[in-house]
């Protein structure tokens, strides 16, 4: 996992989970901002790009073979 300067993890609210399979990778670029109740799953690669606002309660999932597991 590879997190750029500057990020904002805000879990004010709800809680914040990053989950990354093994050999898998979550990149987030420069000032990005991530808000409560935020989930990233990554099974494979899963790249926010720089000054990215993620809002409240997003879910970003990669799905490897078009299904969750």
């Amino acid at each position: 996992m590879r997190v750029g300067e500057r990020v904002v993890f805000d879990a004010s609210i709800a809680p914040i989970e990053l989950h990354v399979e093994v050999g898998a990778t979550i990149a987030i670029g420069d000032d990005v901002y991530v808000a409560s109740g935020t989930s990233m799953e990554a099974q494979r690669s899963i790249c926010i790009g720089a000054r990215a606002c993620i809002g409240a309660f997003t879910k970003i999932i990669d799905l490897v073979g078009g299904t969750f597991r």
